[in-house]
């Protein structure tokens, strides 16, 4: 009888420490996914043990959780849960369900190899995440990249079919800048590497010395050295 009694009082604090710890393993999930897909909307997440719990689990704390790329490219998955009480570890699978949308791109019309993705070559949809195979474009990466090969009508545009594009190519004739105080000159030159924005390259004025620069914009650079 005095078994029966421990139990029943036993079995809310275990049925309390359960939510907790699945609230805390949907709470890592929500912020692995969302920093892989920082645009996606989750509705909501279930989670539920594949295999036996460590004993007086309300004893034990999440510590980590371990879910492969893979996984992170599917709304449906398993991850490990590691718990830990002291020095004692237990580790046990969960599955996952994730409900969410995630807004994307489709191209809408073909894009020719080596032309720069933009915004009014895009249509914008909002789809239910089951599995994505590649991450999709964002916003802020439209001009930024070219098609890497030809992309059909109604693709998601998706990092896998597009190279980010670069503001100076070897060999380009560039307009360099130098500043000394309130005194500018500049000169035209010959990039001697590619690069972007920000990037510093070598540049030459016809066949004399070279000077590093840092490129300002797609024709232009600024004399360091």
């Amino acid at each position: 009888m005095l078994k029966i009694f421990l139990l029943l009082l036993l079995l809310p604090l275990t049925l309390f420490s359960t939510t907790l710890h699945e609230t805390r393993i949907k709470e890592i999930l929500r912020q692995k996914f969302q920093t892989t897909y920082p645009q996606m909307h989750i509705r909501s997440i279930e989670v539920k043990a594949v295999s036996t719990l460590p004993k007086r689990l309300h004893d034990y704390r999440v510590t980590t959780l371990n879910i492969t790329r893979d996984n992170l490219r599917r709304a449906k998955g398993s991850v490990m849960v590691t718990f830990a009480k002291g020095d004692k570890i237990r580790k046990t699978y969960y599955k996952y369900h994730i409900y969410a949308t995630i807004p994307l791109y489709k191209a809408a019309t073909d894009i020719q190899k080596g032309r720069t993705v933009t915004t009014d070559l895009a249509d914008y949809s909002e789809i239910p995440f089951t599995t994505l195979y590649h991450k999709p474009m964002a916003d802020a990466d439209f001009g930024l990249y070219a098609a890497k090969r030809h992309i059909k009508a109604g693709d998601i545009l998706s990092f896998e079919k597009v190279t980010r594009t670069t503001d100076i190519r070897r060999n380009e004739k560039v307009t360099a800048i130098i500043r000394d105080g309130a005194l500018q000159l500049q000169f035209g030159a010959k990039a001697m590497q590619s690069g972007n924005i920000g990037d510093i390259i070598r540049i030459k004025k016809d066949y004399k010395k070279s000077f590093k620069a840092r490129i300002i914009s797609n024709t232009t650079v600024e004399v360091i050295e």
